[in-house]
Parts: structure tokens; sequence; C-alpha cells
């Protein structure tokens, strides 16, 4: 596992972990408690499921500014429930999905 932990208000970094629910919290819980600047989760396997989490906790973060989720077989579902949490976030200024499978509605969602 190779996790990066900075100080508060910093960057959360979590890639290539084989206990997946217990990273993703991680990044959770500093989203809803907007204490993190920055959060890396590549190679998870998170899903919709975990993007879907991520959306509903992105929706009322403002410390959030970089949000790297590549490699993470996230496909239209996820793509569109962080696209809708993205319309209430203002301090998402970065948002990576490379080697996912947004989709057209997906991306059409993020960009809306």
């Amino acid at each position: 596992m190779d996790t990066h932990e900075e100080e508060e208000g910093e960057a959360v970094e979590i890639t290539d972990d084989p206990v997946r629910a217990l990273t993703l919290e991680e990044a959770l819980v500093g989203l809803q408690h907007n204490t993190v600047a920055q959060i890396v989760l590549e190679d998870l396997s998170i899903g919709n499921r975990g993007a879907t989490n991520i959306g509903v906790a992105l929706e009322h973060n403002t410390s959030l500014e970089v949000l790297h989720l590549n490699n993470n077989q996230i496909g239209e579902g996820g793509a569109t429930a962080i696209g809708a949490a993205l319309k209430h976030n203002w301090s998402l200024l970065f948002l990576v999905l490379t080697n996912n499978q947004v989709g057209e509605d997906g991306a059409t969602a993020i960009a809306a």
C-alpha cells in the first residue's frame, strides 16, 4: 500500500491498496470534515458505488481542490453522481478520471 498524508488541509494519497473499503472510507471522512485539499485514489476499482459515495461527500465539501480517480472502473452511473455533486461544490478545481468508462452521459453530467 502506498499511502501519503500531510498536515491537515493538505493531501491524502491512497494507491493500489488491497483494503479498498478502508481507504475509500478514509477519503470520505476527509471530504466530509473539509480537512483535505487533494485526494488521490488510484487503481482501487471503487466502481460506481464508490464514485457515488464520493459524490455524496463532495456535495457539501468546501476544501477539496484536486481529486484523482484514475483506473477505478467508474462508469456512467458513478460519473453522473459526481457530476450532480459538482453542481453544489465550488472548491474542486481539478478532477482526473483517466482510464474509467464514464461514457457520454457521465461526461456530460460532469461538464454541466
